[in-house]
């Protein structure tokens, strides 16, 4: 133990946050997107599902058709179609699975509780400061279910 420095205990108590936020998020990874708070998680995946039923890449096509004179077509998206691609990718190297288009959410949302950390070291100089800004974005409820929910952001424009 004469080797333990003193300056890594903010990174263990770091991976120790990592770890308990992805346990958090990873609760019901692989069930059915159903209910009123997966309608984009629903419009994603089936983007991306499109994608590889089809083929067609530049065409987005939908399983349900609210938004367009064609059923299951889509023309205009207001935003580049990010996730859709990464699962597309994801989706052919693996298989389609739910639960890999979630992990992507998952790794992103983790990613930003380290994004926590960094910021708050960099503004504050404290490690301290910095891990509770860490611990507290990682336990935040909000932040919990919008960290496994396929969707691009939590407020009600998107």
């Amino acid at each position: 133990m004469s080797n333990f420095n003193r300056k890594n205990i903010p990174i263990i108590l770091l991976v120790i946050i990592l770890a308990f936020g992805f346990y958090l998020r990873h609760y019901h990874i692989n069930y059915p997107p159903i209910g009123y708070h997966s309608m984009k998680e629903i419009h994603y995946l089936s983007i991306a599902k499109g994608y590889i039923d089809h083929g067609d890449y530049l065409h987005k096509r939908v399983l349900y058709s609210g938004m367009s004179d064609r059923p299951g077509y889509m023309e205009a998206f207001p935003q580049f179609q990010f996730l859709p691609l990464i699962y597309l990718l994801l989706w052919k190297l693996f298989g389609v699975k739910i639960w890999i288009a979630r992990l992507v959410i998952i790794l992103f949302s983790l990613g930003s509780v380290i994004l926590t950390y960094l910021v708050g070291k960099r503004l504050s100089g404290s490690s301290e400061f910095s891990i509770l800004a860490a611990f507290l974005i990682m336990i935040m409820p909000l932040s919990v279910f919008f960290g496994r929910n396929i969707q691009l952001s939590n407020n009600s424009d998107s």
